[in-house]
């Protein structure tokens, strides 16, 4: 059991006001006088910013009405007489709403306990699943205690070793109707039919290429049309430059002055 200073008394509410500041570095660390008692469960000092708990028991810490954050102490690190400010300080550093790894690192024979319940319980729920495959075998879908798939047992047996009567698969089938069944004028009808959709496929086919050449053959003409006309202006407008420089340089050799081709080719005189 632990001891707690007589300073510090649990269910004392005239001990702390609502100013007091309890940062676990400005605690004093008196000599412990006498032992308290300490419930299995877990036990509160009336400062409702702090909860001491069994570790074994840590629940993620809820804000209280004053929005301050409530911390853990280890029930281990209180029996081995650890004073609990360490405890505390360690806890908040390592993870404030988590012992795991205070348990892992401050106390590993409690942690390996708690390992090896976990993996016991596993083998047992894993032996209980073996156990309802090898007895169940008309159970179709593993029960919903665990989602993995539970292996079969080395002492059932395997379905290539099981023997199976024989069954013709032929005498299953319905009889298959062979072509003597139908006269031959209903033979004819049918191939004529079977012809005749495939000449209507045929000519619906025929139908859309044409129609697809035509308007491929449209647009090609016209493209055609656009540049003809493109060139026809280009040559037109050359032709145009070609009569006017000719003029110019008639002119020129009778002796025309600058006036008098302003005059005559108006403002393509730049030219």
């Amino acid at each position: 059991m632990s001891q707690f200073p007589a300073d510090v008394p649990f269910e004392a509410p005239g001990q702390y006001d609502d100013d007091d500041d309890l940062d676990p570095s400005s605690q004093e660390h008196p000599q412990p006088q006498h032992s308290q008692h300490i419930s299995q469960e877990y036990f509160k000092v009336d400062k409702p910013s702090y909860v001491w708990s069994v570790i074994y028991k840590l629940k993620t810490p809820q804000l209280n009405k004053r929005q301050k954050m409530c911390f853990y102490v280890c029930m281990k690190c209180i029996e081995e007489n650890v004073p609990w400010q360490d405890c505390l300080i360690n806890l908040v550093k390592q993870n404030p709403s988590n012992g795991t790894l205070h348990i892992k690192n401050r106390h590993p024979v409690v942690w390996n306990d708690h390992v090896d319940a976990q993996a016991g319980i596993e083998k047992k729920e894993k032996a209980k699943l073996e156990v309802g495959a090898t007895t169940n075998n008309v159970q179709a879908t593993p029960p919903a205690v665990s989602r993995k798939r539970a292996r079969p047992s080395p002492y059932q047996p395997s379905i290539e070793s099981l023997e199976l009567p024989r069954v013709n698969v032929a005498s299953l089938l319905p009889p298959k109707q062979y072509d003597e069944d139908i006269t031959n004028a209903e033979r004819e009808t049918l191939e004529l039919r079977r012809l005749d959709i495939e000449l209507r496929y045929d000519l619906e086919s025929q139908r859309l290429a044409i129609e697809r050449h035509r308007e491929e053959r449209s647009e090609r003409e016209f493209e055609l049309k656009q540049r003809l006309m493109l060139a026809q202006t280009k040559e037109a407008e050359f032709n145009l430059k070609a009569n006017r420089m000719r003029v110019k340089l008639e002119m020129t050799k009778l002796g025309a002055t600058a006036q008098q081709l302003s005059l005559v080719l108006g403002d393509e005189v730049a030219l």
